[in-house]
């Protein structure tokens, strides 16, 4: 799975902006507010559906 703007998606919900990153430490997503712990959030949203 490509990791392009896995950095920017977010792992609860799916939505991708570059809005979602305050910085490299802080993620916020505009969409449901959700605050996933950074560590986590690439290999959720880069792995195939199924896979979380």
């Amino acid at each position: 799975m490509p990791a392009a703007y896995t950095s920017q998606t977010c792992s609860a919900c799916g939505h991708r902006a570059p809005d979602n990153r305050d910085g490299q430490a802080v993620f916020r997503c505009r969409a449901c507010g959700g605050r996933p712990t950074p560590t986590r959030t690439p290999r959720r949203t880069s792995s195939p559906p199924g896979w979380r």
